[in-house]
């Protein structure tokens, strides 16, 4: 799932995503990636650091609180010291920076992430 207000950020990932294989769901602000979130699961999120409603952390917080804990990337132009505080606590694995320099540096870093939680799944269910 991508999340981001602006229009430009999803048309330009979706089809990165899409050609890559992954099945893609957009939403422009938080209520409605929260309420997606309630019904479906996803591999992933890509969620921007400010959204219209609330910011990115806060929502993946909130998923978090919820239960949710798809592995995560954060959209920002500016990442910080204290962000990196945030995403380590919300188990984000990284953030990909704004403006986008290499969208298929995305999706690539995606099927790392990815493909990590899987391998930590599998190891779980083999104790």
């Amino acid at each position: 799932m991508v999340v981001d207000d602006e229009d430009g950020i999803r048309a330009l990932l979706r089809p990165v995503f899409e050609k890559g294989g992954w099945a893609v769901e957009t939403c422009p602000d938080a209520q409605s990636a929260m309420e997606l979130l309630g019904r479906e699961q996803f591999d992933l999120l890509i969620v921007d650091k400010n959204l219209p409603d609330r910011s990115g952390i806060e929502l993946l917080r909130a998923a978090r609180e919820r239960g949710i804990e798809t592995p995560a990337l954060l959209i920002t132009g500016n990442p910080t010291a204290r962000l990196a505080g945030d995403l380590l606590a919300l188990h984000v694995e990284g953030f990909l920076r704004k403006p986008f320099t290499e969208v298929a540096a995305a999706l690539r870093a995606a099927n790392e992430i990815v493909e990590r939680a899987e391998k930590g799944r599998s190891r779980q269910r083999g104790r």
